[in-house]
């Protein structure tokens, strides 16, 4: 573990002032009450609310901002230069700078106001003011070993990350040369089949969740029948022939509950579990 670094007392007399209400515990459980007021504001944001709510929200945010905006100078008039050594400090000043930035693009041009970039700036800056949230982890010990234990074991998870987009890569092509002319039927949909790669690996990523995977079996399976009418091994004129829409029949059933059960192991039971594994592996190094 890194050792914990600590703040050292200036001189001057007003710095130590300054630096005792930082370092004070009530003056941090009162920023941590602003930050929730702040979140819980935020929350009353919706797109058909009143112009005096509108006005209401935006003078507490205001007056939010305007605190916050005090609680950094403070805090680096009592630390100086060593406030930037913190990681939590860092990421204050980030959401500050932002704020203060998004604020500042309150005032926009015609023309920016016209195109649109004025609202999505200002609204993506708005969001990231509730990352401040994050910093609840540095004072509830139970969160901070939940933070501590993903930082850790990001790294591990990533290489699982990687894997797993691996095998559902190699399963998207198979499962287009096994499935690709199968004619597009319920639970299959414009974009829930084999008929290319994007719509074959958004498909397999929603089996990893299990969703309808029994019946995407049934429907990959399906033979000519009387309420199924299909073309066995179509060629191109069909496709053509069918308004450019998939015509064939289904694949082998033992293929098709090979291909999916094979799948379902490799991602459900094996790959899936690995991130769990790590994940306990980690809450366990954090929690010593």
């Amino acid at each position: 573990m890194k050792p914990e670094f600590i703040m050292l007392r200036p001189v001057s007399w007003f710095r130590q002032t300054c630096f005792d209400i930082a370092e004070s515990a009530k003056f941090e459980l009162f920023v941590f009450a602003m930050i929730g007021l702040n979140s819980f504001i935020m929350v009353f944001n919706c797109s058909d609310q009143a112009a005096w709510v509108n006005n209401l929200t935006m003078i507490l945010n205001y007056m939010f901002m305007a605190f916050f905006i005090v609680e950094t100078t403070l805090k680096l008039t009592a630390f100086g230069c060593r406030y930037f050594k913190n990681g939590w400090n860092q990421f204050d000043f980030i959401v500050i700078f932002t704020s203060i930035v998004a604020l500042l693009a309150q005032i926009p041009t015609q023309k920016m106001e016209e195109s649109g970039v004025f609202f999505n700036v200002t609204k993506l800056m708005r969001i990231f003011r509730l990352m401040r949230l994050i910093k609840l982890f540095q004072k509830l010990e139970t969160l901070k070993i939940i933070y501590a234990t993903i930082i850790n074991t990001l790294p591990r998870m990533i290489n699982v990350g990687m894997m797993i987009i691996l095998v559902i890569f190699m399963y998207s092509v198979l499962g287009i040369n096994l499935f690709g002319a199968v004619k597009n039927q319920p639970p299959m949909s414009l974009r829930h089949n084999f008929e290319n790669f994007p719509n074959a690996f958004m498909t397999l990523f929603c089996i990893c969740t299990g969703e309808t995977f029994n019946e995407l079996v049934y429907a990959l399976a399906m033979k000519k029948s009387e309420y199924n009418d299909c073309i066995e091994d179509p060629t191109y004129a069909d496709y053509v022939a069918n308004n450019y829409k998939t015509v064939g029949c289904g694949s082998n059933l033992f293929v098709t509950l090979a291909f999916f059960i094979t799948f379902t192991f490799l991602l459900t039971f094996v790959c899936l579990n690995l991130f769990i594994a790590i994940i306990l592996a980690g809450y366990f190094d954090a929690s010593q």
